[in-house]
């Protein structure tokens, strides 16, 4: 066989398929879901979020300040191609059971070769899915009000190299700084998805959120030049 047409058709062989949405999705608040991904939840709840954008459910896995908050569950992956892992949030406020939670909450995707353990430090972390802290500029209202917010990070490609189903973890954040260890709630958990695109493509079916309306037409008054004039030299003046 002529060597450069081996090399077209492995290289075929090889392409991802872009035309599937995700490999897998587990939906954190609901039983069923839970069960067919063997998923273990480590001091977190399913509460009640009061405050989602239209189009789903509110109910979430919140993992708590407990050190150790964790929840564990397989996936199927790619054994060839890099995979994704993405969490679904409320791109709103966190309230839960009518309380909003204004101190910081954060996510980590835990390392499976230290049995998915929190380690003594942030920087010890594979990787920091999300954080919300209000105290350090984020709004308190939340990063996207009234939208779905989607946290998107590569899977090491160690962790699925030949195999088809794996085991992972997300926890909460324990940090040692200056003074005692803390660790941090999640902000609460509706969804995780993999997939092998590197941007998450999600199915039409999928509410995103109520579409905002537009703003009244406005009327440009006939003098509308003149004001600007006036308005630009009262600026150069002062």
């Amino acid at each position: 066989m002529d060597p450069l047409l081996l090399l077209v058709m492995c290289a075929f062989v090889v392409l991802p398929c872009s035309s599937i949405e995700y490999m897998d999705m587990i939906e954190f608040a609901d039983d069923t879901s839970c069960k067919e991904h063997d998923a273990i939840i480590v001091n977190g709840s399913v509460e009640v979020h009061q405050n989602v954008p239209e189009g789903g459910d509110n109910k979430a896995l919140v993992l708590n300040r407990t050190q150790g908050g964790r929840v564990l569950f397989y996936m199927k992956v790619d054994p060839v191609h890099q995979n994704h892992i993405t969490v679904k949030f409320s791109g709103s406020s966190s309230i839960v059971d009518g309380l909003t939670l204004l101190r910081q909450q954060n996510t980590w995707l835990l390392d499976p070769t230290n049995e998915f353990k929190q380690h003594g430090s942030s920087h010890a972390w594979p990787c920091e899915l999300d954080q919300a802290n209000p105290s350090r500029g984020n709004a308190f209202d939340g990063p996207l009000p009234g939208r779905w917010q989607y946290a998107t990070y590569p899977i090491p490609s160690s962790w699925t190299a030949g195999k088809s189903r794996i085991l992972l973890g997300l926890g909460t954040g324990l940090f040692t700084w200056y003074g005692p260890p803390e660790c941090y709630p999640s902000r609460p958990l509706f969804r995780a998805y993999t997939h092998t695109d590197g941007y998450l493509t999600l199915p039409s079916s999928e509410q995103q959120g109520k579409v905002p309306s537009l703003a009244p037409t406005q009327t440009i008054p006939k003098n509308a030049t003149q004001v600007l004039e006036n308005q630009a030299t009262q600026a150069i003046q002062h």
